[in-house]
């Protein structure tokens, strides 16, 4: 208060000063005193707020340290939360966050509660987030029941008790990597995680009872998952985002998100996959070639001549190379070649060559081989517990009203933090030079 007040005085004399027309001498050397005093005084001011604000924060941690425990007191078997804290989830609402970030408005209820968390849990995995963004808890994100009045009774409608299927949960399970059921998966991280990569060499050989053991030269090479930004956005029109519900708010920002962010997602993973030195491979050609039945069972063959259980084997293929697949006959040599036996055969049940197999579009299909250039695909064949998967905090929000504005659209953007790595690359075997027509 006394450095205001001073501030406060020097300043009206300063004023009074320059009000006169011409100065004097001794006005002049006054004035430019008065500057420096003015100089100094800010900086003690500065200083000082900035203690106070320290103390300030310092007060509501440990104030908050200091409150009765209100979560995780009680976990659920199945969600691992408290019922408090699935109260506390069931109020958050994504839609309303995002309606009051739109509108300057400071969050409150339990999406200001999740925002702090995620600034906290963001702050812990060393996470920079922009002063005008919202970060959401990872908690806020997760599955959660959720009550939702859906209409009238006579309309089909009355309060229905369902499963909301969370944006972290919609996201990481559309992944086909999550699909495939054995990734080595990693949420919630904080700061870097340390992966030790498999080097395998000689393996273990029988001996004669009393014989030496021969040294077994698996080694490992130390490789880091650490945050890496991933962002998208959605034009939403403002009078839909004034207008539509939250809940409708919220629905198309998971189905946004989980439909771009994992394509790029997957997409880093799997050229992670395929460029990383020591995974098996299978050529088709100096130009390509048209993949045969040999060349998918090789695939497997060359990941169980590396000690990979071959009951993990699964195949990853794009839709080209599956309806190639499905039309090309299965020939061996001394057969017909007119065999009405297709490669992956309609009666396989989903599998191919007896395993399991998924389809996804990010698995190239524009790849070069020779002259067959941009138009290769690949094949992987993998026991996935091969690669690792990291994922660090919430997710981030930020509502951008002005770079649309001409088209009386809001800019919604968002932001996940992820990485991945090959831990094994003898688990993953990959054709990567396979023409479709």
């Amino acid at each position: 208060m006394e450095l205001t007040e001073s501030r406060k005085k020097l300043l009206d004399e300063q004023d009074a000063i320059l009000a006169h027309d011409e100065l004097t001498d001794e006005q002049r050397s006054r004035e430019s005193a008065i500057e420096s005093e003015l100089k100094a005084l800010d900086s003690k001011i500065q200083k000082e707020e900035i203690r106070l604000d320290r103390k300030a924060e310092q007060d509501r941690l440990e104030a908050r340290a200091n409150q009765p425990a209100r979560r995780r007191m009680v976990p659920d078997v199945n969600t691992g939360h408290s019922r408090s804290e699935q109260r506390d989830i069931a109020k958050f609402s994504l839609g309303r966050a995002l309606r009051m970030a739109a509108a300057g408005e400071k969050l409150d209820g339990a999406e200001g509660e999740f925002a702090q968390e995620g600034r906290e849990e963001a702050r812990a995995a060393g996470i920079n987030v922009s002063s005008n963004s919202i970060m959401i808890g990872s908690v806020a994100l997760r599955s959660e029941q959720r009550a939702h009045t859906v209409g009238t009774a006579n309309q089909g409608g009355n309060l229905v008790e369902s499963t909301s299927g969370s944006l972290l949960d919609a996201l990481f399970e559309s992944l086909a990597f999550g699909r495939l059921g054995n990734v080595d998966m990693n949420t919630g991280l904080v700061g870097n995680l340390e992966i030790n990569r498999m080097v395998r060499g000689t393996a273990p050989a029988e001996k004669a009872e009393n014989a030496a053991a021969d040294a077994h030269s698996v080694t490992f090479e130390q490789v880091a998952l650490s945050p890496r930004r991933l962002p998208t956005y959605l034009d939403v029109s403002k009078q839909l985002f004034l207008q539509s519900s939250e809940r409708n708010l919220e629905r198309r920002i998971t189905n946004h998100v989980t439909s771009e962010l994992k394509v790029q997602m997957e997409k880093s993973y799997i050229t992670d996959i395929l460029g990383t030195a020591g995974i098996g491979a299978v050529v088709g050609g100096t130009n390509g070639a048209l993949p045969t039945w040999a060349d998918i069972v090789n695939l497997a063959g060359a990941l169980t001549a590396a000690e990979v259980d071959p009951n993990m084997i699964q195949y990853l293929i794009n839709t080209s190379v599956e309806t190639y697949l499905m039309t090309a006959p299965k020939t061996v040599a001394g057969a017909d070649p007119v065999d009405s036996v297709k490669i992956l055969s309609e009666t396989a049940m989903g599998r191919l060559a007896g395993r399991n197999y998924l389809v996804s579009n990010v698995v190239p299909s524009t790849l070069t081989k020779g002259t067959a250039s941009g138009i290769c695909s690949a094949i992987l064949a993998g026991d996935f517990s091969g690669y690792s998967i990291g994922q660090w905090g919430g997710m981030e929000f930020l509502v951008d009203q002005y770079t649309q504005a001409t088209t009386g659209m809001n800019r919604i953007h968002c932001a996940v933090y992820h990485d991945g790595v090959v831990n094994d690359p003898a688990k993953f075997a990959a054709m990567q030079d396979a023409l479709t027509a």
